[in-house]
């Protein structure tokens, strides 16, 4: 089976490309699930992939949280109307609160952490796109904010030749793409 599988897979990259493969992998899984004997012949096995263990091992009461960003061993919580909280992960068994920002300060419904320079970079409810110097995490310093239109729901962070963007997307409005270079 295993032979057979490899046979298939190198004949259908070298002769139709790697873009291909997504689409041959799925017509595999298809002729794997609906008859596992089209692959040898001989009747063999299918095998299951293996199962995520996953395992609980810890739980912060933040009933308000909405969305999580890493910077290293912390993790920073959006919670809207109730602001935010930044958590040392440490000892990920024992989570603890560091600080927790008002509303007044900030009301995040979704941010991402940029590394170099370290940043916050937040799509703030009633701010709109939010950007804040998180280098020493437990006391940051805003650097800026743009209004923009409709509800800052979600942000994501990218860069195109040496230009770093922050696509937003603003409930109501679409979507806002910001320069933060």
């Amino acid at each position: 089976m295993q032979r057979a599988l490899r046979k298939f897979i190198r004949r259908v990259v070298s002769s139709l490309g790697t873009l291909s493969l997504v689409a041959s992998a799925m017509v595999l899984l298809v002729a794997c699930r609906n008859s596992p004997e089209s692959l040898s012949g001989n009747g063999a096995k299918v095998v299951s992939p293996r199962k995520a263990h996953l395992i609980q091992v810890a739980q912060v009461p933040l009933s308000t949280a909405r969305a999580v960003a890493l910077q290293g061993r912390f993790a920073w919580v959006a919670q809207n109307f109730a602001g935010a909280t930044l958590l040392d992960l440490s000892d990920p068994t024992s989570p603890t609160i560091v600080r927790q920002f008002a509303p007044a300060d900030l009301q995040p419904l979704h941010f991402q952490v940029v590394d170099k320079p370290p940043m916050l970079v937040v799509a703030d409810r009633f701010r709109g796109l939010v950007i804040w110097d998180v280098a020493s995490p437990d006391q940051p310093t805003s650097l800026s904010e743009l209004r923009l239109p409709g509800i800052a729901t979600h942000v994501d962070v990218f860069t195109i030749k040496e230009q770093r963007l922050a696509a937003v997307a603003c409930g109501g409005e679409g979507l806002t793409v910001c320069d933060i270079t």
